[in-house]
């Protein structure tokens, strides 16, 4: 059996490679948008503070953001990215009333 001299050639090997079809920022919104629901929708908070001295230890940030607790005993902390680099603030909008923030301390 002789072998073609392109590099690229393997014998008995389909001349077509079925790819899974590349995600869309449509279908990665729609993951996100299902997984904050889970985390978020219907939940109460409990209770609101600012990271402590342990915690903000823990965490490596310099920043010390809010933290709110759900009633599920889930914690949420503003982050200023998503690695995690450091607290982050929380903007928020009251209806019929002008963008606010929630500062890092």
């Amino acid at each position: 059996m002789g072998f073609s001299t392109s590099p690229f050639h393997l014998p008995n090997f389909p001349q077509t490679i079925k790819q899974k079809p590349m995600q869309t920022q449509q279908d990665t919104r729609a993951i996100w948008v299902k997984k904050i629901n889970e985390v978020l929708k219907g939940r109460k908070i409990i209770a609101v503070r600012y990271l402590d001295d342990q915690e903000m230890d823990l965490m490596g940030w310099s920043s010390r953001p809010i933290a709110f607790q759900l009633d599920n005993g889930t914690l949420c902390i503003p982050s200023a990215d998503d690695e995690g680099n450091d607290g982050g603030a929380l903007f928020y909008m009251e209806k019929g009333k002008d963008l606010d923030v929630l500062p890092v301390l």
